[in-house]
């Protein structure tokens, strides 16, 4: 149980670090397609960027960039586990392409069921707001949170499959103590009616019996190997 905890914990660990490189590249591609704090969005209008290489054009790298990020991270309700790949891939770009306005760079669809709640480069929202993550619990770690505070940049996740998973994991460590400690204190019992409580009280029986016939016989206890056993005898 103490392994699945740690397990978990790593899981957490590697998923916010990775997160944390995702919006830091984020941010440099936003940057370079040249928005600011004062600018929302990239200065060069792009809604299809099919003639527009990535590599040439610095605001369809950025574009493409988010499109994949977003697409990697949401979608799984919809379009199912990836059995195959690709066609739950192209299921999921195109369920963002239908959603995403890129001339005002703002999110269309609901954003409740999304996985990826919010993303928040140099202040501006490009996809989702606080509003999304405020249904997610801080108490029971429901949200992974990527943040560059210095530029007010922000990735929060929803973590709520985890997080039931790391209660389970909790709620049968709990049973297993009980578990335990039910067991211990049976044989704990046991034992201490055996080899304690069970000869004094015949001990108690044989005084009482010679207190009221001092002549009495007392018959001998057999077996044995217990200091009890040879007081009886």
């Amino acid at each position: 149980m103490l392994i699945s905890n740690e397990l978990f914990n790593l899981l957490v660990f590697v998923t916010e670090t990775d997160f944390h490189l995702t919006l830091l590249n984020l941010e440099n591609f936003y940057i370079a397609c040249g928005a600011s704090k004062e600018h929302r969005g990239c200065s060069h209008i792009r809604t299809n960027c099919t003639a527009h290489p990535a590599s040439s054009d610095p605001t369809c790298h950025f574009n493409l960039y988010l499109r994949q990020v977003v697409a990697d991270h949401n979608g799984e309700r919809e379009c199912g586990s990836a059995v195959e790949e690709a066609t739950v891939k192209a299921c999921r770009l195109e369920l963002f392409d239908r959603s995403y306005d890129w001339t005002t760079y703002s999110f269309q669809g609901p954003c409740q069921v999304q996985q990826l709640r919010q993303l928040r480069l140099l202040g501006h929202d490009l996809f989702c707001n606080a509003d999304a993550v405020a249904s997610l619990r801080t108490i029971v770690n429901e949200r992974i949170v990527a943040e560059l505070p210095s530029s007010d940049s922000l990735l929060v996740f929803d973590n709520v499959p985890f997080a039931r998973g790391e209660a389970i994991v909790s709620i049968l460590q709990v049973c297993f103590i009980i578990v335990i400690l039910g067991t211990s204190s049976y044989l704990f019992q046991r034992d201490s009616d055996q080899l304690v409580i069970g000869p004094l009280s015949r001990m108690a029986k044989v005084v009482e019996t010679l207190l009221a016939n001092p002549l009495a016989q007392i018959e001998e206890t057999e077996g044995g190997d217990y200091e009890t056993d040879f007081v009886e005898r």
